[in-house]
């Protein structure tokens, strides 16, 4: 019982506020061992959803999962659904990378702001902006 207080708690604080805890009280987080010894767990911001994502004249379908700071996802290249490796998300910064059709590592960081991300995306050596939105869907 004490277990799903601590939880509701923890989902009522701002994002990027990081917890100190002396005991796993959230077993859904993955903590982090903080400078006192003690776990910090990072409270994620929201990224669960589909985005347009944007990198300097190309748009793509990027849909992410998310399970409190576990993120997963997909990106669609032209007929290919790239899988999203080496995921992070800490409070609002994120971080992924993925390989396109000519296999190509694009390593992705950025920043969660409201209703949108900002971020660098660096691939063979040049890096430039990206940026995501949530992406609007139409229903007939």
């Amino acid at each position: 019982m004490r277990r799903l207080a601590t939880l509701v708690v923890v989902l009522a604080i701002a994002p990027i506020s990081p917890i100190v805890s002396s005991i796993h009280a959230a077993p859904a987080y993955t903590p982090t061992v903080g400078q006192s010894g003690k776990d910090v767990i990072w409270v994620p911001t929201l990224v669960g959803g589909g985005w347009s994502l944007s990198i300097p004249s190309i748009v793509l379908d990027l849909d992410i999962e998310q399970k409190f700071q576990q993120i997963s996802g997909r990106v669609e290249l032209a007929s290919v659904r790239a899988g999203l490796r080496d995921t992070r998300l800490r409070g609002d910064a994120i971080q992924f990378t993925l390989v396109d059709v000519h296999g190509v590592t694009h390593e992705f960081v950025g920043r969660v702001r409201p209703g949108r991300i900002d971020g660098k995306v660096t691939a063979a050596g040049v890096t430039g902006p990206w940026s995501a939105t949530p992406r609007i869907t139409t229903q007939e």
